[in-house]
């Protein structure tokens, strides 16, 4: 398998299974490893992981893969949460949003955290350095 194709699908398959199970603390501590390893890539279990199936070395070290993983684990954080308060229309649609925009990756390599991070994230941050400069 693909590394580029590890880290979504293995989000797809925990999420829907969590989700359908109704396990939304379970949700929200693999939505917190997500949101941890974007932050502190040292600590990216989801590396360790691609890296163990791939049998490669895989690091994700680029600023938009790390923000798109962590929209995945805010957004994951935010089902569990919805869903732990009775919500459960609300964190399965935060679900269905992860499962979605993992899939594109896996289907099609679009990643849309990246592409939003690039489209605003990005050109955002060089305006509010150029002036403060």
């Amino acid at each position: 398998m693909s590394v580029w194709r590890i880290q979504p699908i293995t989000t797809i398959l925990v999420t829907a299974l969590l989700s359908a199970l109704g396990l939304w603390g379970a949700l929200g501590a693999f939505g917190l490893v997500m949101l941890v390893g974007a932050v502190f890539p040292s600590l990216n279990l989801l590396d360790y992981w691609i890296s163990f199936v791939s049998r490669s070395r895989h690091r994700t070290t680029l600023y938009p893969r790390r923000f798109a993983t962590g929209m995945g684990g805010s957004m994951l954080l935010a089902a569990a949460i919805c869903g732990m308060s009775g919500l459960v229309g609300a964190a399965w649609t935060f679900s269905l949003l992860t499962i979605g925009a993992a899939g594109l990756l896996a289907i099609s390599k679009f990643c849309l955290g990246c592409w939003i991070y690039n489209a605003f994230v990005a050109p955002w941050a060089e305006r509010k350095q150029r002036a403060a400069s």
